[in-house]
């Protein structure tokens, strides 16, 4: 189990674009060839107000982007 998603993304905010992106594929790659399920725990940040503060608009795009990715790639059981 992974809980939470918001606190893996939050670590990698530092990252420019092109390093999150890549960061982004090996974890799903990662989660894609592991032979045990995996259970995720993922936040919905982009619910709300819109922020107004560029570090946390980059934080709630890239978590909701994370989320849309795990959702193509999980397989319900």
């Amino acid at each position: 189990m992974i809980d939470s998603l918001e606190t893996w993304v939050s670590n990698c905010l530092e990252q420019d674009g092109l390093t999150w992106i890549k960061t982004m594929a090996q974890f799903l790659d990662r989660l894609e060839t592991t032979p045990v399920d995996v259970v995720l725990v993922a936040e919905e940040a982009g619910w709300g107000v819109i922020p107004t503060f560029p570090l946390r608009r980059t934080f709630c795009d890239r978590l909701g982007n994370l989320t849309r990715h795990l959702g193509a790639i999980a397989k319900l059981t």
